[in-house]
């Protein structure tokens, strides 16, 4: 995908998150997570936390300055999702939708007018990541990470995940890329965000399982986690 189909996928993946949110009732909001110790209540705060770094270049910026302050040996992205969470400790669970909606909107309409000029600009992003470009944070980093996260919070709450071939499909064949190195493999992942790559004729797996496993919230044989890739 370019930039702009990323973005309307961006735009679509905060869609699907908020009417997933919608039908939880109060009971699920502490349910502990695949990503322990979050509850999917926390998962949402980090969420909102993210949408809003990108609809802010000083909001940003603040969120890194306050990581640096608080960082300690697990490294400065985990305190920086922990001042996220932290920072949003009080608000209701219908607070946190709205915020959620408003911060969303916010940044995909930020990310959006990023120049290409800008986007290939590489800076030295927080471990597991690297050095990556711009443009690369902003397109896949952000997006996987939410639509990860969505799948976190059906998995937790047992409610439906919401899968198209149009837009999970499209993250899907994309993670496969990046995880193979742009060597694509033999692979058939299957369901409705699954697809063949390469030759076919390598091992079959569901594809959410898979995109699972390379995030570390379950084991598949043979797949190594890389948490660089969300």
């Amino acid at each position: 995908m370019d930039y702009e189909q990323w973005m309307g996928v961006a735009a679509g993946e905060y869609d699907r998150l908020l009417a997933l949110l919608c039908v939880l009732d109060d009971t699920e909001w502490p349910t502990i997570t695949d990503f322990d110790p979050w509850t999917v209540r926390d998962v949402v705060a980090h969420v909102i936390g993210g949408a809003e770094a990108t609809a802010s270049f000083k909001e940003q910026l603040r969120q890194q300055s306050k990581g640096l302050i608080h960082r300690d040996k697990r490294g400065l992205l985990t305190t920086v999702n922990d001042r996220q969470i932290s920072e949003r400790g009080n608000l209701s669970t219908a607070q946190l939708i709205a915020a959620l909606e408003d911060a969303a909107r916010r940044g995909v309409e930020n990310r959006s007018r990023i120049p290409a000029l800008v986007q290939r600009i590489n800076l030295p992003l927080p471990a597991p990541v690297g050095w990556e470009s711009w443009g690369y944070l902003n397109s896949k980093i952000y997006t996987r990470d939410t639509w990860m996260h969505r799948i976190d919070i059906s998995q937790a709450t047992g409610r439906a995940l919401e899968l198209s071939a149009d837009d999970d499909g499209l993250i899907v064949a994309d993670l496969v890329n990046d995880w193979s190195k742009g060597k694509m493999p033999g692979l058939i992942l299957t369901g409705q965000a699954g697809g063949i790559f390469g030759s076919g004729n390598g091992p079959s797996y569901d594809a959410i399982d898979f995109a699972r496993a390379i995030a570390g919230r379950g084991t598949v044989e043979g797949i190594t986690p890389d948490a660089s890739l969300f």
